[in-house]
């Protein structure tokens, strides 16, 4: 590997260590949610996509955030070209944490919902 190609990696490996709590809640509350999937089977499929959709964007995002740097130091991508995509980026990353917050509150009140005795 050239220094070049390596050069990104403190970026993505940085930008990962800011989204560890994150991830590491997904982690937690996903394995928390299996062992109660008897309790409310909706609910906790509602609750565990939250989770997964939360965790993939915490995960993703940074590495496309460094491709686009690396993309950047190579001389690949005009600046215009990066800002566009940075906006893109971001827009994406919250419409998908939007998302995930809605899974957690459908699971929410799914797990409300009154039960049939």
């Amino acid at each position: 590997m050239s220094s070049s190609t390596l050069s990104f990696l403190p970026v993505i490996f940085s930008q990962l260590l800011h989204q560890l709590p994150v991830l590491a809640t997904c982690v937690v509350g996903i394995i928390m949610l299996i062992g109660r999937r008897a309790q409310a089977p909706g609910a906790v499929t509602w609750a565990i996509g939250g989770f997964a959709l939360t965790a993939a964007v915490s995960l993703l995002m940074p590495v496309a955030y460094g491709l686009v740097s690396f993309a950047q130091m190579q001389g690949g991508v005009t600046l215009g070209s990066i800002s566009s995509i940075y906006l893109v980026l971001g827009v994406a990353a919250s419409l998908l944490h939007t998302v995930g917050y809605i899974l957690f509150l459908v699971a929410f009140l799914q797990f409300l919902r009154p039960r049939a005795s």
